[in-house]
């Protein structure tokens, strides 16, 4: 995407180790090796929203839902549906307050688990049956790739982190 404006969730753990344990376990062609990239779009609005700005400090937790493939690119992408009222509301939320166009005709919550998964049984794979826990938003700029605030100390998230496990 050349401009306009992105925004999503980070996986954060322990969701993101066990996310990854499963890629490991299953052996998932393409599948994240960095656990640290696994996150859940919110928003990637055609039109830049110059006044948006991260929700760092707000944790969602998520129901794990199907796995699903979505075609792009003319790649098969392995991707983990998400029941997720919260990360649906904060989506609708910046799409109003921002005036956005969101890139695709539909939002649905989900976090994408390999890449391309090309001819693997991926409909044999046991389900996921433990709850995501989303945060640490970032908003970025579509064809930047700079944060467009600093972070807070992580102490913060690790103290929201604590109250929900």
């Amino acid at each position: 995407m050349a401009a306009g404006t992105y925004a999503a969730l980070k996986v954060l753990d322990p969701s993101a180790a066990r996310i990854y344990e499963y890629i490991k376990k299953n052996k998932l062609p393409q599948g994240y090796e960095d656990r640290q990239a696994l996150h859940c779009t919110v928003i990637w609005s055609k039109r830049e929203c110059p006044d948006m700005f991260p929700e760092f400090d707000v944790v969602h937790r998520a129901r794990p839902g199907d796995l699903h493939v979505f075609h792009s690119e003319g790649k098969k992408r392995l991707v983990l549906m998400l029941d997720a009222p919260t990360v649906v509301e904060r989506h609708k939320t910046l799409m109003r307050e921002h005036n956005a166009v969101y890139a695709w005709d539909e939002f649905h919550p989900h976090v994408t688990i390999a890449y391309d998964i090309g001819d693997f049984d991926w409909w044999k794979l046991p389900p996921i049956n433990f709850d995501i826990i989303l945060g640490d938003e970032n908003v970025r700029a579509g064809n930047d790739l700079k944060l467009k605030e600093k972070r807070p100390k992580w102490k913060r998230i690790q103290k929201i982190l604590s109250e929900i496990a």
